[in-house]
């Protein structure tokens, strides 16, 4: 639903030239208040025992994020899953938001003014919406045969392919190809967005499970913000053709890392690893 939702809103900025920049904005504000009235229906589901909090209020916030990073960490297969996590902020949204936009733009003459601009536009739809495609296609896949026994090794083998395609979008090629690659990145990170929470979720213990998930979300959604930052100002010194590989070997080197010191590329449902606490 995630993926369908950012297709159909990449498919409609593709319409920038027809229908305008600002009927779009608006358009997008209408669907975000209709989502709003949406989440007011949803039903929390039933309160669990009332805990005991000893101290203050603050101390007891502390004491419950402290206990959801020591059970994170403790984890011989949530703590190497996070810090994937982490390497995809980095590495892949950081590329994603900054690098590939910038090379997309850059099929496209310097001295565009006006409407020729918002072709511009079109070409980061159309390159946006194979990725979301991919992702889809491998999700479905996931949802028809999700029940692999080796989901670390799938899980690491989806970062690897996503960082083999940031490597060759440095070399100069046609645009279609470009999207191309973005395809297959797309199938990989339907696949490591899969199983990455699906990991967590399954290796959690119960009373910490939402702490370690806001933990996961932080670690990849957090290291975006560095990862752009740091490829803007990369992208200004050496060009976005060159940054890019940056962000491919250093997430090559997470995997390669993950794989060698960790049980998640040993990992088998048949036998999965035992969490503390659980």
């Amino acid at each position: 639903a995630q993926f369908g939702g950012q297709i159909a809103g990449m498919a409609a900025a593709t319409a920038a030239p027809v229908v305008g920049l600002t009927a779009l904005l608006f358009g997008q504000a209408a669907m975000m208040t209709m989502a709003a009235g949406a989440a007011l229906k949803i039903r929390p589901r039933p309160a669990g025992p009332p805990r005991t909090r000893e101290g203050g209020a603050l101390g007891f916030i502390f004491g419950e994020i402290r206990g959801g990073f020591r059970a994170a960490a403790a984890s011989p297969v949530i703590a190497p899953v996070i810090l994937c996590a982490a390497g995809m902020g980095v590495c892949f949204m950081g590329a994603f938001s900054v690098l590939l936009p910038l090379i997309v733009e850059s099929y496209f003459p310097g001295d565009l003014t006006g409407p020729g601009q918002a072709r511009i536009a079109t070409a980061l739809g159309v390159f946006s919406i194979t990725f979301w495609i991919g992702s889809i296609l491998s999700t479905t896949v996931l949802i028809r045969f999700g029940d692999l026994r080796r989901k670390g090794r799938a899980y690491l083998a989806a970062l690897v392919s996503g960082a083999m395609v940031l490597i060759l979008c440095s070399l100069p090629m046609p645009f279609w190809m470009l999207c191309g690659l973005n395809f297959i990145w797309g199938l990989g990170g339907g696949v490591a967005m899969t199983l990455g929470r699906g990991l967590v979720q399954r290796f959690a213990p119960p009373d910490k499970m939402a702490r370690i998930l806001s933990i996961f979300t932080l670690a990849n959604l957090g290291g975006a913000p560095a990862g752009a930052v740091l490829y803007g100002v990369l992208a200004h010194a050496i060009g976005p053709r060159a940054a890019i590989l940056f962000p491919g070997l250093g997430m090559m080197a997470i995997v390669a890392a993950v794989a060698l010191r960790s049980e998640l590329w040993r990992l088998e449902e048949s036998g999965p690893v035992a969490t503390p606490g659980a």
